[in-house]
């Protein structure tokens, strides 16, 4: 077992839930994350040209729940999970 199970085990116990609901918790949190930085440029007052690409990347968040399938590494760290990319930032590819 790895040392992240063995740390965060006792807790999904406590809280009853599965390894599986805490990965979906995780990406919720992050979309979350994401979302909330991003809300400023889908005011109707954001100064950009690019608010249309700001709109479809935000709607790729909101999607996520329905277009991945969230799990964890030994590491505690979210895997399986396609991030949308930001307006205006690289892919890596």
């Amino acid at each position: 077992m790895s040392r992240f199970l063995e740390l965060v085990q006792p807790i999904l116990e406590i809280e009853n839930i599965s390894l599986n609901d805490y990965a979906w918790r995780l990406l919720r949190q992050e979309r979350t994350r994401l979302l909330q930085e991003s809300d400023w440029r889908d005011l109707p007052s954001y100064p950009g040209t690019d608010q249309a690409e700001w709109r479809t990347y935000r709607q790729a968040l909101r999607d996520l729940t329905n277009t991945e399938t969230p799990a964890l590494n030994d590491n505690g760290e979210l895997i399986n999970v396609n991030w949308p990319v930001p307006p205006g930032e690289s892919n890596g590819s």
